[in-house]
């Protein structure tokens, strides 16, 4: 790109989730970038988002964290506006592409039928496409689905410009759908690592008085897990792996859990049943709590059977957590490294996640050295490389 010219770019996504919008704000804030964010709805904002899994009614992230964004709310013309493929129909999205002369459309998904709008829009006007998804090919899917997947979302991705991977898993399921290696631009899953980071300088130092809040001792190894209490997350293997520890073990060791979910009595009930001490359930809390949780924890776990790309993973190792995570974790083999920062073991194998548990209890300085090489490898997973990888393919696709 030459001269002071700067790039027009719309970007199209669901909701103001609030781990996206603090990169839409970063790139907003590029001298490069005139961005505009169109969302498909106000969940979170103006609107009650209704988190099932989470079993709790609603989550408001506030109208503040949209600030320095210009952008705007659509229309849904859906009959049933639910966060469903048919629930998000937006035909405005016409107008605003053929009226305003873009460079580049930013898409981030291709879940709902406003997404392939955009997509047959800009791809019909010649306007270059990039496109952020995470996802991989992990998860075992139907024939039917896979059958699906290759004759929609196939030709789809091999018409866009440039495809955006959060992880090395996210780069294979591209290649899988035809994209070459030359479209394909780092742009990792990523948290605010500044804010997490400002919260860990707050709360570590004050790790002994976090714990005497709960009753929990001062030389226990606590292990964490984070997130929604359902099946996909398999919060049930870390109870076994937790009652599979030997006893002299686990009598210094205390497994916290914090979120909500449906599976939360049935892990309670177990607990319960089969007499585990030291196992707390402390519900659904917002960042700013939950970062007291990762600022008395020794080690954070994370047993998923999909999960391809868990915040929770990033906000962990910015306290400086090392990390127990099943091989279905997406960004595990990018964010874990295999004995210097924490262990990936086989989804649902409770005999070899109680082993790792065993280890990191069994070696205080070991943890300790894990969890400092967590802290170092996640600050390269930030916000500022996201616009560094949009910008390199914005100038591969845009040309003046």
């Amino acid at each position: 790109m030459s001269g002071n010219k700067i790039f027009k770019v719309a970007a199209f996504s669901a909701f103001p989730i609030h781990y996206l919008t603090p990169m839409l704000r970063l790139l907003s804030s590029h001298q490069e970038l005139d961005l505009t964010v169109y969302w498909y709805s106000s969940y979170g904002i103006h609107e009650p988002y209704v988190d099932k899994e989470f079993g709790i009614k609603e989550v408001d992230w506030g109208i503040e964290h949209l600030y320095d964004l210009k952008y705007e709310f659509l229309t849904n013309v859906s009959p049933k506006p639910t966060r469903s493929f048919w629930g998000q129909i937006h035909p405005s999205v016409l107008g605003k592409l053929n009226r305003n002369r873009y460079d580049a459309v930013f898409m981030f998904g291709y879940d709902f039928f406003t997404d392939w709008i955009v997509f047959l829009v800009a791809w019909k006007k010649r306007i270059p496409i990039l496109f952020r998804g995470e996802t991989n090919l992990k998860k075992k899917r139907s024939f039917l689905l896979q059958a699906l997947k290759k004759f929609t979302v196939g030709p789809m991705l091999k018409r866009i410009d440039a495809c955006l991977y959060s992880c090395e898993a996210t780069a294979e399921y591209y290649r899988n759908f035809g994209v070459s290696n030359k479209d394909l631009f780092f742009c990792p899953c990523a948290v605010d690592n500044d804010r997490f980071k400002s919260y860990a300088d707050e709360l570590l130092p004050r790790r002994l008085e976090l714990r005497s809040q709960y009753g929990i001792p001062n030389d226990a190894v606590v292990f964490l897990f984070t997130g929604r209490l359902v099946s996909r997350k398999r919060p049930m293997d870390i109870i076994a792996a937790f009652e599979h520890l030997k006893s002299n073990y686990r009598s210094k060791a205390w497994m916290v859990f914090v979120g909500d979910g449906i599976e939360e009595k049935k892990l309670k009930d177990y607990s319960k049943r089969r007499n585990l001490k030291n196992v707390c359930f402390m519900g659904f809390r917002d960042q700013l709590e939950i970062s007291k949780f990762y600022s008395l924890a020794d080690v954070f776990v994370l047993s998923s059977d999909f999960d391809p790309s868990p915040k929770s993973l990033n906000e962990a190792m910015n306290f400086s957590l090392p990390v127990i995570a099943s091989d279905m974790v997406g960004t595990a083999p990018d964010l874990v490294c295999e004995g210097k920062n924490g262990f990936i073991y086989p989804t649902g194998n409770v005999e070899i996640l109680s082993e790792y548990m065993g280890q990191m209890l069994s070696s205080p300085e070991m943890v300790k050295k894990m969890g400092k090489f967590s802290l170092l490898r996640v600050s390269k997973w930030n916000y500022e490389e996201d616009v560094n990888g949009v910008l390199h393919a914005l100038r591969h696709v845009v040309h003046y």
